[in-house]
C-alpha cells in the first residue's frame, strides 16, 4: 500500500519559479522584471511574447586594465611583447609594397649577341680579294663595314685642325685593302664621251651581256657590288684630296683617276686631277687637264658659278698646250741629233 500511495503522489512542484539562465553574451535581465514573466510563453529567440514593455539589457562591463608608468618593468615587458607583432606587420607591408621581380627569361629565349666585326673578319681570307666573287653577300658587307669605319676615321683626321694628313692617308689606304675590285656591271660613259657632250648612247653587245649577268646574279649581289664600288670611289677621291693638300701632284692624279674609273661624273675628282695636271705642266698633262675641264662644263649646272673660271682656264690652256708641244718636240729632235 505504501508503494501504491507513493505512486499516486502528484509531481513535485517547486514553490519558487525557475528563472532562465541569461545568454552567454553577458546581457542580463533587469532585477525589476517580475518573476512571472519568466514562465510566460517565449518565441524562438527566447524573448517573452506577452510583455508590453521591452526588456532592459545592460551593457556588459569589463575590468579596467591596470595602468603602467613609463619606464617601469611591466611597461618594458609590454613594449618587448609588442615588437615582434610590429615587426611582423612591417614585413607584411614591405611585402605588399615591394615590386614583383620580372621573370627571368630562359636561356633559349635570349637572343645571341651579334658577332663582332673583328671576329667576322678573322673568318675571311683577306690575302687575295680579287673581284670578290668568292665571298657571299653577307661577307661582302662585312668587308664594306670595315672599310667604312676606316674611311670615317680618315675623314676626322683630314678635317681636324690642323689636319693630320699622313694619318688620314694611312686610314684611307687601309680601308681600300678591305675592298675587292668592283665587278664591271654596266660601265658608265667614258671621259671622252663626256667631253664631247655625248651623254646618251646605245649600249654595246658586251654591255648587254653584262646586264644579263647582273640579272642572273640577283638583286642582292648586284646591290652589294655597287655599294663596294661607291665606297672605292669615295675613298680614292678622299685620298686624292690628301695628296693635293700635300702638293703631291702625281699621286693626286693617280688617286683621282682610280676614283673616276668607278664614276667618271665625279666632279671633285675631275677638278683635283685637272689642277694637278696643270701644275705638272707636261704636254700630256695639260691635254688631260683640258679634257677634264671640258667634261666639267658638261656636268656642271648651267647656272654654276664655276663655269666662268673653267672657261677662263681653258682659254689659257690652249696656247700653253701648243707651246709645250713644240718644246717637247724640239727636245726629242735635239736628242736624236745628238745620237
Amino acid at each position: 500500500m505504501a508503494s501504491a500511495a507513493s505512486d499516486s503522489k502528484p509531481p513535485f512542484t517547486p514553490s519558487t519559479p525557475v528563472v532562465p539562465t541569461p545568454p552567454e553574451s553577458g546581457a542580463a535581465t533587469a532585477a525589476s522584471t517580475p518573476a512571472s514573466f519568466a514562465t510566460a510563453e517565449q518565441d524562438d529567440r527566447g524573448a517573452p511574447m506577452d510583455v508590453d514593455e521591452p526588456t532592459v539589457v545592460e551593457e556588459p562591463t569589463f575590468p579596467t586594465p591596470p595602468t603602467t608608468e613609463p619606464g617601469s618593468a611591466s611597461a618594458d615587458k609590454d613594449s618587448r611583447d609588442s615588437k615582434p607583432e610590429q615587426a611582423s606587420s612591417s614585413k607584411g607591408k614591405a611585402r605588399e609594397t615591394s615590386p614583383t621581380p620580372a621573370p627571368t627569361p630562359d636561356a633559349a629565349d635570349l637572343e645571341p649577341e651579334p658577332e663582332s666585326l673583328e671576329s667576322r673578319l678573322a673568318k675571311l681570307d683577306l690575302k687575295d680579294l680579287g673581284d670578290g666573287s668568292q665571298f657571299t653577300v653577307e661577307e661582302l658587307y662585312t668587308l664594306l663595314e670595315a672599310a667604312t669605319q676606316l674611311k670615317d676615321a680618315g675623314n676626322k683626321l683630314y678635317t681636324s685642325r690642323p689636319p693630320k694628313l699622313d694619318a688620314a692617308r694611312d686610314d684611307y689606304l687601309k680601308a681600300l685593302s678591305y675592298l675587292p675590285a668592283a665587278p664591271k656591271h654596266l660601265p658608265p660613259p667614258s671621259l671622252d664621251e663626256l667631253a664631247g657632250g655625248d651623254r646618251f648612247r646605245e649600249i654595246s653587245d658586251d654591255e648587254a651581256e653584262q646586264i644579263e649577268a647582273d640579272e642572273a646574279a640577283g638583286y642582292e649581289r648586284v646591290t652589294a657590288d655597287l655599294a663596294i664600288r661607291d665606297a672605292q670611289r669615295a675613298i680614292y677621291g678622299n685620298l686624292g684630296a690628301v695628296y693635293a693638300a700635300q702638293k703631291k701632284d702625281k699621286e693626286t692624279v693617280d688617286a683621282c683617276t682610280k676614283a673616276l674609273t668607278y664614276d667618271p661624273t665625279y666632279i671633285k675628282a675631275l677638278q683635283r686631277r685637272a689642277a694637278a695636271n696643270e701644275r705638272i705642266g707636261t704636254w700630256n698633262a695639260l691635254a688631260a687637264a683640258q679634257r677634264d675641264l671640258s667634261a666639267l662644263l658638261v656636268l656642271l649646272p648651267i647656272d654654276s658659278p664655276q663655269r666662268d673660271s673653267i672657261h677662263a682656264t681653258l682659254d689659257k690652256l690652249a696656247p700653253r698646250i701648243k707651246q709645250q708641244q713644240e718644246k717637247e718636240k724640239a727636245d726629242v729632235l735635239g736628242k736624236l741629233n745628238n745620237l
